[in-house]
């Protein structure tokens, strides 16, 4: 059997159906080139070497044909993907779009919360002011104790 290796290639999505023909064509150039005589003339199959290299030849040929409609299927996919990707995605911007342009009601709503944050704000910063002011106090505690400096 022969060694097979995947090569990656990028072309322009114009070019995309001549290419897909070009490898058809070779699928079915292969297709025709293929001969399966391991019978004799009475249609007898003959047991020999012979009819089992015929047979062998026969299967690569068919794995080759079965490889090469395997590509093309898979770059077919690859492009209606692509090109259903590319849909979805233009639907989805046209969507977001859609979402982000703001209503009246959003922006006197808006207007409304922002209202109701700086009250929220102002009533913090008052009652901080008002707790700093409280818990400053020059009183001493009634157990406190005077410590003496540790000589250096």
């Amino acid at each position: 059997m022969t060694q097979r290796v995947n090569i990656q290639y990028s072309i322009e999505v114009e070019q995309l159906p001549s290419e897909v023909s070009r490898l058809m064509k070779e699928v079915e150039n292969q297709f025709k080139q293929m001969t399966f005589q391991p019978s004799t003339k009475k249609g007898d199959v003959e047991i020999s070497l012979e009819s089992i290299s015929k047979i062998n030849s026969l299967r690569q040929s068919l794995a080759a044909i079965d490889h090469g409609l395997m590509d093309v299927s898979n770059i077919m996919t690859g492009y209606i993907n692509f090109v259903t990707t590319q849909e979805e995605e233009s639907q989805e911007e046209v969507t977001e779009i859609e979402e982000v342009a703001p209503t009246e009601q959003d922006i006197y709503e808006s207007s409304n919360l922002l209202g109701t944050l700086e009250e929220k704000l102002n009533n913090f910063k008052n009652n901080r002011a008002q707790s700093t002011h409280d818990q400053i106090s020059p009183q001493k505690h009634n157990n406190s104790q005077q410590v003496a400096k540790p000589s250096i």
